[in-house]
């Protein structure tokens, strides 16, 4: 294909989609976006929605979300179908680090130029959209400041029972919201685990792939929630990107190949 992939998801049944197009920047914030092209395993169509800055998440079997990270308070965020055909656009905010999609929500999570940007919903540091695209709530304007702060939200998942879970800079704790009862829990994590590059969760364990800072950025860890246990899963040296799938595993992939990962299998 002409071009790279700049943004790749799964979306089950053996079908992906990968977002094609130049690299190059030709300026600040700036990319050739003309050429860019919608990849899937059988055909290639001109992308409907050109983004800057792609970045795919799966919706279901047939259809994912495609956001463009930086574009300030304008429409940035469609649900497409498989055969390239925009099903529904709406504003996520800027400054978007990760976007995800349950039975019942759209999710975005946000880095510090989003969170202190200015701009909302992206200084929520988490913000939930119902399937119209509509805002319902952040973690900021839901639950405040004081009991987690969010100043970058490197990595998000959903568990199977579509709850939240998510691990903020600063402090680095655990969160798991459960969006439909509008509650959440806490836990503080050991210092290895903290800062991880990607997360994804069953409904008993987290499991965290590459902390930052330490020795074991290819190490996978498992966390009980019951009990706070900590357990070395494997080791595994990821393709260039990470992003969690469910049910616990994780996406990695690069230019030539994709794996999929399962920490709940030996």
């Amino acid at each position: 294909m002409a071009g790279e992939i700049l943004a790749f998801t799964l979306l089950g049944d053996g079908n992906w989609v990968a977002y094609v197009g130049d690299p190059y920047p030709t300026g600040p914030g700036r990319r050739v976006i003309w050429n860019d092209m919608l990849t899937f395993p059988s055909r290639q169509t001109p992308a409907p929605v050109k983004c800057i800055f792609p970045y795919l998440t799966p919706h279901d079997g047939s259809s994912f979300l495609l956001v463009d990270t930086r574009m300030g308070n304008q429409p940035n965020a469609s649900l497409m179908n498989i055969l390239g055909q925009v099903l529904l656009t709406f504003a996520a905010g800027d400054g978007i680090e990760q976007a995800l999609c349950s039975q019942d929500a759209f999710v975005c999570t946000y880095f510090d130029e989003g969170v202190y940007g200015g701009l909302d919903p992206s200084q929520a540091g988490v913000a939930v959209f119902s399937k119209g695209g509509n805002f319902l709530t952040g973690w900021h304007s839901r639950f405040g400041w004081q009991d987690v702060s969010i100043s970058d939200c490197y990595c998000a998942c959903f568990d199977p029972s579509g709850r939240l879970l998510f691990s903020p800079y600063t402090e680095f704790p655990l969160v798991r919201w459960d969006l439909k009862a509008n509650t959440r829990q806490i836990w503080q994590l050991p210092e290895s685990l903290q800062c991880c590059h990607a997360l994804s969760a069953t409904d008993t364990h987290t499991y965290f792939w590459g902390p930052h800072g330490y020795d074991v950025e290819n190490t996978m860890f498992g966390f009980e929630l019951r009990t706070g246990e900590v357990s070395v899963v494997g080791e595994l040296a990821p393709l260039a990107h990470r992003q969690p799938l469910s049910d616990g595993r994780f996406l990695t992939w690069d230019q030539e190949q994709y794996l999929v990962v399962d920490p709940t299998r030996p």
